[in-house]
């Protein structure tokens, strides 16, 4: 599951807070590599999801006042992409 306002923000495993921004949440299609835009993503498709590290301006404390889960309303603190990838979930 991902939400996204204009960019992915936030994605879900197994119903759990994954990977959000500041960091990359990037859907390609799964055969040529090729990325979706949001609009274009209908059921049935089949795809990746690739998260991606953000720079580290992102990552600052005003960073994610902006980029954060909080800024877009959820109660989700971020937690850097390599930090969720050594829980080997994904």
């Amino acid at each position: 599951k991902i939400w996204f306002k204009n960019e992915n923000h936030i994605s879900w495993l197994n119903g759990e807070p994954y990977v959000t921004s500041p960091d990359m949440i990037i859907v390609v299609d799964r055969e040529s590599g090729e990325p979706f835009a949001n609009s274009h993503i209908a059921e049935g498709h089949s795809v990746a999801v690739i998260g991606l590290r953000a720079v580290e301006q992102f990552r600052s404390p005003k960073g994610l006042d902006i980029l954060g889960p909080p800024h877009f309303g959820f109660d989700i603190e971020y937690q850097p992409i390599e930090t969720v990838a050594k829980r080997g979930e994904g």
